[in-house]
């Protein structure tokens, strides 16, 4: 459809300054709608980055209340279960140790701590002995020996030099726990991989080989502590919980 514009007289004319502001007049008019247009998209942008920023914030803040909350339950666990035998600082160096390391593998910390529960009843300078009462060269919170560490610290990259070092109980928590993955993950299961902690990845694998029925009052207690952890400090904040259904 055409539009027909209006004849303008013979005699009209438009000077130069009038062509300006005539033209000047038809652009704004033509932008006008466009330049609303964007200004509302701006707008839109912007409350959506507020949007975005406040959810970040929220975000930001619940997982740092969770990280409190992991601290806490394991700071008191592992007081509860050492009855003051960490000074302070052991206490609290052990505890951002597991707390850090629970958070980047993805395990609930206290059943590390049901695992100490069980080889040391918290107590950092237990010597491990045979039944026949000889030293079995065990030591520290997870009962750990040096030959052992050994072998984790060349897997993790984290050598230990010597057995004395696994008398501080965070360097003991750092290679038992380690470990303890390690047969996790090699076995498969968690219940594998604590028979595998307790009586040797060898011996196990003779039992498995052989089909004999394998040992589980080792796994039992160990599951039955760390029921009782959660019990009194609480459930994980983070971590998926590796006690099987």
């Amino acid at each position: 459809m055409k539009i027909r514009l209006p004849r303008l007289p013979a005699t009209f004319r438009l000077g130069t300054l009038q062509l300006v502001l005539l033209a000047a007049a038809c652009t704004a008019a033509i932008l006008a709608p466009a330049a609303q247009r964007l200004y509302k998209a701006h707008e839109l942008e912007l409350v959506d980055a507020e949007q975005m920023a406040s959810q970040a914030a929220i975000v930001s803040l619940r997982d740092e209340i969770r990280l409190l909350r992991q601290y806490d339950r394991i700071l008191s666990a592992l007081d509860f279960l050492s009855q003051g035998r960490l000074d302070s600082a052991d206490l609290l160096q052990t505890t951002r140790m597991l707390c850090a390391l629970s958070r980047s593998v993805g395990f609930d910390p206290l059943l590390i701590l049901a695992v100490v529960s069980v080889e040391s009843r918290g107590n950092p300078y237990a010597q491990g002995r045979f039944r026949s009462g000889d030293a079995s060269g065990a030591v520290g919170l997870m009962q750990i020996k040096f030959e052992t560490a050994r072998l984790v610290g060349k897997r993790i990259g984290t050598p230990i030099r010597v057995e004395r070092e696994l008398l501080r109980p965070d360097v003991n928590l750092l290679y038992g726990t380690a470990f303890l993955l390690q047969m996790v993950q090699r076995y498969g299961s968690l219940e594998k991989g604590l028979i595998a902690y307790n009586i040797g990845p060898g011996t196990l694998e003779q039992k498995m080989t052989a089909r004999t029925r394998l040992p589980r009052r080792y796994y039992n207690r160990v599951l039955s502590n760390y029921r009782g952890l959660v019990n009194r400090f609480g459930e994980d904040p983070f971590a998926r919980r590796l006690e099987e259904e």
